[in-house]
């Protein structure tokens, strides 16, 4: 994992183990309990987020914190004049952006569930199939496409198993509901090309969160 600020920069690794945590002990959402005890409150130093549809990160002090995703750019695969117009934005938003800001990067596992849909709802169709087919060669001709699906039935949960994706976030901090609010939309107004940003869901928020507080645990 790599924090960075608009600062300095901090940098660290996530592992991963074989053990899973249940995501839904993780956070309460009333934003006004004082009393809510979790190791990850203490890391992340908040200790809510709120119920409302901005669903903010309630920091210990009152102020509040929200999560923006931004757009990975596969550099290498980009021109050289694309690149430049790439990080001339950068440099364009750490001059407008001017308030506190860290940047989070962590490696999610790679989701192939449609893909794994897909292929099983194939292979129950072709399954059936093979059950009311008599003529041998058209048999002959199931057995194989079943034998391929099986074969990238297994190359999915391949990919899941061994492929991280990263993805990137930033963190933006203020004093109130609406000082986040502004922020949140200047910064998604300011990126340009460099740093395309939109909203998160709070599901996704959560399982952030419960990376950041437990590294060297893997989310299926």
């Amino acid at each position: 994992m790599v924090i960075q600020t608009n600062k300095k920069t901090k940098v660290g690794r996530i592992g991963r183990t074989k053990k899973k945590n249940d995501l839904s002990d993780l956070l309460k959402f009333n934003g006004s309990d004082p009393n809510l005890d979790s190791s990850i409150l203490k890391l992340f130093n908040y200790k809510a987020i709120t119920a409302d549809h901005d669903h903010l990160i309630v920091a210990r002090d009152g102020s509040y914190m929200d999560l923006i995703n931004i757009r990975g750019h596969g550099l290498y695969s980009l021109t050289y004049e694309q690149q430049n117009i790439v990080l001339s934005d950068y440099h364009r938003f750490l001059q407008v952006f001017l308030p506190d800001h860290k940047y989070i990067i962590t490696p999610f596992p790679v989701d192939t569930s449609p893909q794994k849909s897909f292929w099983g709802e194939r292979y129950i169709k072709v399954s059936n199939q093979l059950r009311r087919e008599t003529n041998a060669i058209r048999r002959n001709q199931l057995q194989t496409q079943l034998y391929y699906i099986r074969i990238k039935q297994n190359n999915n949960i391949l990919v899941e198993q061994l492929l991280h994706s990263e993805e990137f976030y930033l963190l933006i901090f203020g004093k109130d509901k609406e000082e986040v609010r502004d922020k949140r939309s200047s910064s998604i107004n300011s990126g340009g090309e460099a740093l395309i940003m939109n909203q998160i869901t709070l599901e996704k928020k959560k399982e952030i969160l419960f990376r950041i507080n437990n590294l060297n645990t893997e989310i299926k």
